[in-house]
């Protein structure tokens, strides 16, 4: 997991997403990264963001095991069903993912 985070790191500090402001937290550790190699237990995971947001930092949650759309529409339905905190909606054109999204 540690070879995600660091890619990670790497990835925002060299401002891949072009924004300055990520890379910026990303060079001060103003970031937490939370990675997993399967599914996060919901209480696990809200558990941890609440502790990084009660410190003041950016929380990052790592899921590398996700290799498609469907496999992201499946972690997050699932949060989404074992936590009210999780939501999702379907924003802009209505697309594969988007339709797929509102049949769960």
């Amino acid at each position: 997991m540690n070879e995600a985070i660091d890619h990670f790191k790497w990835w925002l500090q060299m401002r891949a997403t072009g924004c300055i402001f990520a890379a910026s937290l990303a060079k001060v550790g103003w970031i937490a990264y939370e990675p997993y190699s399967d599914t996060p237990q919901v209480d696990d995971l809200n558990t941890n963001l609440d502790l990084y947001g009660a410190r003041g930092l950016t929380a990052i949650v790592l899921l590398p095991f996700i290799r498609t759309e469907a496999g992201l529409v499946d972690v997050l339905s699932g949060l989404r069903a074992a936590s009210q905190r999780w939501k999702l909606r379907a924003r802009g054109q209505l697309n594969v993912l988007a339709a797929e999204l509102a049949q769960r």
